[in-house]
């Protein structure tokens, strides 16, 4: 008897004590079954709403009303991430780079952004004078 006997032996004798895996298998296939209907209602109930969108229209906030609260979710987002830095290793030096260099951009972005204003109301003086009344 040699070695690959020995190594057939082993694997033949693995393949008789083994469990079988039918149960297992179906487990399987009946939970993939299950997700797999669950998905397809899904994507059902989202393809017969989607002719009724026009219909939400009415009831989502103005303009106005979305900026506010999108200025107001990006700012606890940005809060959010800049106060969990301080709980890892480093990160109090790491939020105290971003917060300076979140104020300079800041800043810049203000004072571009008072030059615009600025430049707006030279040019709105300037038209309004111009024109001759009949």
């Amino acid at each position: 008897m040699g070695i690959w006997d020995y190594i057939c032996s082993s694997a033949d004798s693995l393949k008789r004590n083994a469990p079988d895996l039918k149960p297992i298998r179906d487990l399987y296939s009946t939970s993939y079954a299950h997700g797999s209907s669950a998905a397809t209602s899904i994507g059902n109930a989202v393809k017969d709403n989607a002719n009724k969108l026009h219909t939400l229209t009415q009831y989502l906030p103005d303009q106005e009303a979305q900026h506010k609260i999108f200025r107001f979710t990006s700012c606890l987002a940005k809060n959010a991430a800049f106060e969990s830095v301080k709980f890892f290793p480093g990160g109090e030096f790491t939020r105290k780079i971003v917060a300076m260099s979140y104020e300079d951009v800041y800043k810049s972005k203000n004072d571009n952004d008072q030059v615009q204003v600025e430049k707006k109301k030279a040019l709105d003086g300037t038209q309004g004078r111009g024109r001759s009344k009949m």
